[in-house]
């Protein structure tokens, strides 16, 4: 399945001058860092404008000046129109937005000053340098008041367009909506993005799968019941929820597809409720769609993914709701029993609608939203920003300029491509019933750097089981097929504490099922490990290791696998008489380093603990790491973090002289 907007973690180890375009750290170019090249990128990129050096050396400085007065008239003519509609009008929000005005002038500002004076030997003269600095000092007192109100007006639009000016928000709730990290241009450009999501373009329809990641999924949890939408101009026109949830396809499905090995142990014949096997969610919900459409259901623009863990948390903001048809009040704490009692067991056998409580929950979540006031709908859209980063809620569109957007924010559950070490570790719960809900999860990673450079990782994963035997819907042995996703070329040294059920209790496949091409596109090179009989595969450029593992109540288990990464760590030969390692010392001439990093990828849904240690030889020195908190000593890295979104770490060393 190609994917354009993979277009991650390819970057050096360099700060952009932008908030807008800082480079994601998630991989570093591992080519050697030299410790004076600060001028390179600024007379590489003026060779693109200008053919030569001594072209540059006259024309340069008069084309900045000229590209920095023309951009000045034009916001200064652009921002006047914008004065006398501001009179009158939110004067909170207009000194928001002065400090974003000084900040764009300063930003700009010390851009072109930089652009100027760092062109080293064909600087301007003395007196130009002066004159330019006059200009830009007279250029940010006049333009300063324009440019705020510039920065109003699109605040302005931001606020009418989305339909929120209506609700007379207050400053606070502006700037609680729009994302501060990345800077403005990042919130219009999510501006820009939501509206065509919603619809204000052309008419949306969209598929809603609710996936309860009590009983874990690869993109996290079993797929109990969807909707269908209709979106136009930011309004739901219809909203359809089967009430016999995600089984209520199960009839109409065209295609006999073969089902995944593991998935075999509940059912031979691939089905719209297993359809998300794969842990990159633009694979899953591509096969969602596809399931859906054999299944005799409408094409669709997209497919958005909620699980359990994000109506717990919209629950906390907007409180409980009243179901009295139902005889209950849900709120965030009671949400996962008495839903799952309600679709499981107290539901109508006649009727037979068994998920007609969601479908009653969903509307009456929507009305309660709608009637909340600015401030509540601001910690709303705190809690959409946390369940994106924490992956409780996932995006995928057939549009691809709104996909690769999606992409480019972080919303698509995409694996992510990376040039260093990288861990994924996913879970499948199969037959286990809802007990990954009191499951414990802790992941040790170990990564030990041989002096040769060669480096072999330990991932260790612990399973502790709180459920009390009997209990309704956890009190029941976790049976979990895991996979943990490794760089591609991995070679697996050893797999051991796994325990797979017993081969009589698989279904056994019909005749008339055929192989799935996407699975037999994504799962390729498949091999077992004739010890352990873990399964070695690759899957979207990496390397996989899968086994099974079993849980009662009240026990702990074990997991453990070892393995040689593809690549090793080594510095260049250099020459390492007296001279060269004093000009070293003194920071002169090339430094030689190498790069270890990790990228480890959180599985939606899922809960767990992680440690990540690095230990590498006591003859190398490090000399940057990220992030800055990186608590680096004896030889070795150690960091403890509760998987709540993707972590990166990294760091440069060198050799000791």
């Amino acid at each position: 399945m190609p994917r354009d907007s993979k277009k991650y973690f390819k970057i050096n180890v360099v700060q952009s001058d932008s908030e807008i375009c800082r480079p994601s750290p998630y991989i570093i170019n591992l080519k050697k860092v030299e410790a004076k090249k600060e001028e390179a990128p600024l007379l590489q990129k003026r060779k693109v404008f200008l053919p030569s050096f001594q072209e540059l050396s006259f024309v340069g400085p008069f084309y900045l000046l000229f590209t920095f007065i023309f951009g000045f008239f034009k916001k200064f003519i652009k921002s006047f129109k914008g004065f006398f509609a501001f009179l009158g009008k939110r004067i909170p929000l207009f000194f928001c937005s002065v400090f974003r005005g000084v900040k764009s002038i300063l930003t700009n500002s010390l851009n072109f000053s930089k652009n100027i004076f760092k062109i080293g030997r064909f600087s301007l003269p003395v007196g130009w340098q002066k004159g330019l600095l006059s200009f830009l000092v007279f250029s940010f007192v006049l333009v300063l008041p324009f440019q705020a109100f510039s920065y109003y007006s699109r605040f302005e639009n931001f606020l009418v367009q989305n339909k929120l000016d209506k609700f007379n928000f207050r400053l606070i709730d502006v700037l609680k909506i729009l994302p501060q990290k990345e800077g403005v241009k990042k919130a219009f450009l999510v501006s820009d993005i939501v509206k065509k999501i919603l619809g204000y373009e052309t008419e949306k329809r969209y598929l809603i799968i609710f996936q309860n990641n009590n009983e874990i999924r690869p993109t996290g949890g079993f797929i109990g019941s969807f909707a269908l939408v209709d979106i136009w101009r930011g309004e739901i026109k219809k909203i359809e929820v089967p009430p016999q949830g995600s089984y209520a396809l199960q009839g109409w499905l065209l295609e006999n597809v073969l089902a995944p090995e593991p998935l075999q142990l509940i059912a031979s014949r691939w089905e719209f409720q297993d359809a998300n096997w794969f842990p990159d969610f633009p694979a899953s919900a591509q096969k969602i769609m596809w399931f859906y459409t054999k299944s005799g259901g409408p094409s669709v623009d997209g497919v958005i993914a909620v699980t359990a863990d994000f109506f717990r948390k919209i629950l906390e903001v907007i409180g409980p709701i009243g179901m009295p048809n139902y005889g209950k009040v849900i709120d965030s704490e009671n949400f996962d029993f008495e839903i799952q009692k309600s679709v499981e067991i107290e539901y109508d056998r006649k009727e037979n609608k068994p998920k007609q409580i969601i479908a009653d929950l969903v509307s009456k979540t929507i009305e309660k939203i709608l009637i909340n006031d600015s401030g509540q709908l601001a910690k709303l859209a705190g809690v959409l920003n946390q369940v994106l980063i924490e992956k409780d809620l996932l995006l995928y569109f057939n549009d691809k300029e709104i996909q690769k957007a999606v992409l480019d924010l972080g919303w698509g559950g995409e694996i992510k491509e990376t040039s260093g070490d990288y861990l994924m570790v996913v879970d499948t719960n199969i037959a286990g019933g809802k007990t990954d809900a009191v499951i414990e999860n802790k992941i040790e990673h170990l990564a030990q750097i041989s002096d040769d450079g060669s480096i072999i990782n330990r991932v260790t994963i612990t399973k502790i089981h709180r459920g009390i035997k009997g209990e309704l819907f956890t009190g029941v042995r976790n049976v979990d097929y895991l996979r943990i996703y490794v760089p591609k070329g991995s070679e697996l040294l050893e797999a051991k504490g796994f325990e797979a059920p017993p081969q009589e209790f698989f279904d056994s496949p019909e005749d008339y099922l055929k192989p799935d091409k996407d699975l037999s596109i994504f799962e390729k090179q498949i091999s077992f490990d004739k010890e352990s009989g873990t399964k070695i595969s690759e899957e979207f450029g990496k390397t996989v290791f899968g086994n099974w593992v079993q849980i009662d109540p009240g026990e702990t288990k074990a997991v453990v696998f070892t393995y040689r990464l593809p690549f090793k760590l080594s510095f260049e030969k250099t020459s390492r008489d007296w001279f060269s390692s004093l000009k070293q010392s003194l920071g002169l001439g090339k430094k030689e380093g190498v790069i270890y990093s990790l990228l480890i990828q959180k599985q939606p849904g899922s809960r767990a603990e992680i440690k990540s240690e690095l230990k590498f030889p006591y003859n190398w020195r490090p000399i940057w790491k990220y992030p800055e908190s990186l608590q680096i000593k004896d030889a070795a890295w150690l960091t403890r973090e509760k998987m709540t979104t993707d972590f990166f770490y990294g760091a440069m060393f060198e050799e000791k002289l």
